[in-house]
């Protein structure tokens, strides 16, 4: 590809404007609607005790996401200037990976609520991710992940096979298993660190603080857990679909392929839910603490 003013116009635009309007949307997130939104879908009274905690929390996240996933867009787009290809692979679906390991690494990382007030509030039972997070949310991301794992070597026998048939055209259809393999292997990462991000939370002590505070905090506990889990859900998703659509190309008849196309779009409908729901209170999944805490 040669680099001229078309491509620099283009680069420019797409890969240095948008990404970078989208950045600065980021910082000056969120305004006092958009926090107080944020807050009464979960059911929690803003004060001015937990403001500071709440916009903490939803601006450091939506930082955590964008940056990364604006500067993987942006470096996809500088073959547009070299007129060369990337020594390494990203497609469509890079910057949705990068947001997401941000998404996760922001809740990884949250902050606890300080200690403040005059009466001193904490809930002192034990917690489990299952309070926060539907059961079968989780079952779900974990069976994905395996079913992930195990069709790398299928798609690897597949493959092979493709590449001894005799139509010659098949040998531009057969994309190399370890083209895919990066891929899996960040989704399975993501979802590890996703596990682990979700158990931290957990784990973490709650402070002795007033009652907004701690109400706060638990609202932020819900919230992170349900963004680590949706991070990890979408992006072993996201691998599940790439495996299914480089075997639905390898396939030589239609009533193998469509299928596999169809599987593929409803896998890719599951994962727009899941984002869905990952930053909204979905009943579908959230634990028993949000219902509990919705129905008060």
């Amino acid at each position: 590809m040669e680099t001229n003013a078309t491509n620099l116009v283009i680069f420019a635009l797409i890969h240095v404007l948008l990404p970078g309007a989208l950045v600065v949307r980021a910082f000056r997130f969120p305004s006092p609607s958009q926090l107080t939104a944020w807050a009464a879908m979960y059911g929690l009274e803003v004060t001015d005790r937990n403001r500071p905690v709440l916009f903490s929390y939803l601006r450091r996240g939506r930082r955590f996401r964008v940056a990364p996933a604006a500067l993987v867009w942006t470096v996809s787009g500088l073959s547009l200037l070299t007129g060369e290809p990337l020594p390494f692979r990203l497609d469509g679906i890079s910057p949705l990976y990068a947001y997401f390991a941000g998404a996760v690494l922001a809740v990884l990382t949250v902050p606890g609520s300080q200690p403040t007030g005059s009466t001193r509030h904490a809930r002192l039972e034990s917690r489990a991710i299952d309070d926060y997070l539907a059961s079968h949310v989780r079952r779900l991301g974990w069976g994905t992940t395996a079913v992930v794992l195990a069709l790398l070597p299928v798609y690897a026998a597949v493959a092979g096979w493709a590449r001894e048939l005799p139509e010659a055209r098949m040998g531009d259809r057969v994309l190399s298993v370890w083209a895919l393999a990066p891929g899996i292997v960040v989704a399975v990462g993501v979802a590890l660190l996703s596990e682990l991000a979700q158990r931290r939370l957990v784990a973490r002590a709650q402070p002795v603080a007033s009652a907004d505070l701690v109400a706060a905090d638990d609202v932020v506990r819900a919230a992170s857990v349900a963004v680590a889990a949706g991070a990890g859900l979408v992006v072993v998703l996201g691998a599940l679909v790439s495996e299914l659509e480089a075997m639905a190309r390898l396939m030589t008849t239609d009533w193998l392929r469509w299928p596999l196309h169809l599987l593929a779009l409803s896998t890719v409908l599951l994962a727009v839910s899941s984002i869905i729901a990952a930053f909204r209170p979905e009943p579908w999944w959230f634990g028993r603490r949000h219902a509990e805490r919705a129905a008060a």
